[in-house]
């Protein structure tokens, strides 16, 4: 069975494993980079087909992020001081600017909400997504709401394997998911898409990308550098951990990838009807 490190591990073994497991999966990204998706966007109707998937990612990010939170510090009572204070302080950090960072106007927002905002904007359909976060708030089971907000086919894959890999909740897993899979990732991705998306818009578009341009600089910079170290302490010398680690990152991306090819497939579909 894995045990988390007696210490923040940043061995010299461990670094190793992390740029080597990087490296392997530079086909992926490529993918990713360059896929399609990205030149469609410049079509209003695209962009707003694009926003109604990916609502659900930016909302299940959140779960991902809370669970190594529940992992790493304490979130019970009696509290009990965590027992990696370094590590603790990292996921927290990240907590802090993902669930309560600043609006355009200085106004306390989770990243979530600031999406929410942005497609509101750009008059972009959120039924589903509120669907989803009524029946969570009514105390559905995660499947059953998820499945009663009739979310796009693609958000509905793509977020149940989140909530599948948190439910199993193995830190290896959470750790390269939320690496590798999404901070190490997101900065690239959606620098590709600020070029498609701005001008032109009327200014329909400046909470989107106010949001694009937070996470490109949070991502791209102490977010990245913070979950790789949280990376390094959930796996440490063990190479069970490794192991779990690097079929996480390669489904997470994966999971990315058919996500792209079904919103892809989608503004297709509205381009051509």
């Amino acid at each position: 069975s894995l045990s988390m490190p007696a210490v923040p591990l940043v061995s010299e073994m461990a670094a190793e494993q992390l740029e080597s497991l990087r490296r392997s999966l530079e086909p992926l990204r490529r993918q990713l980079l360059d896929h399609r998706l990205h030149r469609l966007l410049a079509a209003p109707e695209a962009l707003r087909v694009f926003m109604q998937h990916h609502v659900f990612a930016v909302w299940d990010f959140m779960s991902l992020a809370k669970s190594l939170q529940r992992n790493f510090t304490c979130v019970t009572v009696p509290w009990l001081p965590p027992a990696h204070s370094v590590v603790a302080r990292l996921i927290n950090d990240i907590i802090l600017e993902e669930e309560t960072d600043l609006d355009s106007e200085g106004r306390p927002a989770s990243h979530f909400e600031l999406y929410l905002g942005a497609m509101e904007q750009y008059g972009a359909n959120t039924d589903a997504i509120h669907r989803l976060v009524a029946g969570l708030t009514q105390g559905q089971p995660w499947r059953q709401a998820l499945e009663a907000a009739r979310p796009p086919a693609a958000s509905l894959r793509f977020t149940t394997r989140t909530l599948e890999m948190v439910e199993r909740n193995r830190p290896p897993e959470l750790a390269a998911a939320l690496s590798l899979g999404r901070e190490d990732l997101l900065p690239d991705l959606f620098r590709q898409m600020v070029g498609q998306v701005a001008g032109g818009s009327c200014g329909r578009l400046s909470r989107f990308e106010y949001y694009l341009d937070r996470h490109i600089e949070l991502d791209g910079g102490k977010h990245g550098s913070a979950s790789a170290q949280l990376l390094l302490a959930a796996c440490g010398r063990q190479s069970e951990a490794w192991e779990l680690a690097s079929r996480a990152a390669v489904e997470t991306l994966r999971e990315r990838l058919a996500l792209w090819d079904g919103i892809a497939a989608d503004i297709d579909r509205l381009l051509t009807h």
